[in-house]
């Protein structure tokens, strides 16, 4: 399987990370949640305020999406590649999510990410 990148025109101009390539690079996190087990509708309750609080943040959020099961029936968890300027402004973020506030997180992964490779790229 191939991935790949897919960006629009407007999303390439006005990518901060792309522009900064052979400059100062931003902070980046990457967050990995892991959903409790057994979390019946509440992941639907509370989906449409998740992606308010992320839409409004979009300058912050360089990449984010949710993991599922092999065969994709089921979600478990989500990624997401955070623009921040230390650890404690990505757990505020992560604490006013409300996936979080709601009890659906299990647990929250939080690291600080070198770029090394991007797009097929190595950038540093």
């Amino acid at each position: 399987m191939s991935l790949r990148w897919v960006w629009h025109d407007d999303q390439i101009k006005s990518s901060r990370l792309l522009e900064n390539t052979h400059k100062e690079m931003p902070v980046l996190f990457f967050v990995h949640t892991i959903y409790r087990s057994n979390y019946g509708e509440l992941r639907d309750q509370v989906l449409e305020p998740h992606r308010q609080h992320f839409d409004g943040n979009l300058d912050k959020v360089l990449a984010g999406g949710n993991l599922s099961t092999d065969d994709g029936a089921q979600r478990i968890g989500g990624v997401a590649l955070l623009d921040m300027p230390d650890r404690q402004a990505v757990e505020s973020f992560m604490a006013q999510d409300p996936f979080t506030e709601a009890g659906l997180i299990d647990t929250t992964n939080i690291v600080r990410w070198n770029k090394v490779y991007f797009d097929y790229a190595k950038v540093v």
